[in-house]
């Protein structure tokens, strides 16, 4: 698939299938918000406005996966991400070259796993500056993303989407390891090219 064809792809998704769903998530919502409806109803519309929002998120980062074109370098896809999330960060490339993680067949998943810590930071650190550090060498890749936001982050407060990442690096030999204080919250992000 050429790159146009990607982006055109990426464009149907959105004016089609994402603006539709958008859709049934406002009409859910009229619903929830009408006085005589049941305490039961409302527990069945929450659960299904959730599951529209998660689906809502899929389409966004398949679009997103389509429009990144496989040329562009990993790095640049961090940047992208980021930026599409109005996150304030900064980006050093330690001994980083355009090496393994650039066309392995991880670098997708390792672009879910990093989205969903970006989405995290932007929803609920309440960060003020956010630090990513790429170090890459021909056997090994690590990405440690720093925030300095309220901390606080715990396997026992992780949402749908943090336990998905950690459940996708698993199922792929990516490791996640993260620290969180007061201080703020840092990710770090490891994979091997012989793993």
């Amino acid at each position: 698939m050429t790159s146009l064809e990607r982006i055109h792809l990426a464009q149907e998704l959105h004016d089609g299938i994402a603006q539709d769903l958008v859709a049934i998530g406002y009409s859910l919502d009229a619903l929830l918000a009408k006085p005589d409806a049941s305490t039961a109803s409302k527990r069945e519309i929450r659960r299904l406005r959730f599951l529209i929002s998660t689906i809502i998120e899929k389409v966004r980062d398949e679009m997103f996966d389509l429009r990144n074109t496989p040329a562009s370098t990993f790095a640049h896809d961090i940047e992208l991400q980021a930026q599409s999330l109005l996150i304030p960060f900064t980006l050093e490339q330690s001994q980083y070259t355009s090496m393994w993680v650039d066309t392995d067949l991880r670098r997708i998943q390792i672009h879910k796993i990093v989205r969903e810590i970006f989405r995290n930071i932007a929803e609920h650190s309440k960060a003020s500056n956010v630090s990513v550090i790429l170090k890459s060498t021909s056997q090994n890749f690590t990405l440690i993303v720093s925030d300095d936001g309220i901390g606080g982050v715990s396997e026992a407060n992780f949402g749908m989407g943090l336990l998905g990442a950690f459940e996708r690096a698993v199922e792929t030999g990516i490791t996640i390891g993260y620290t969180s204080d007061v201080s703020g919250t840092t990710f770090t992000v490891e994979s091997s090219h012989d793993q």
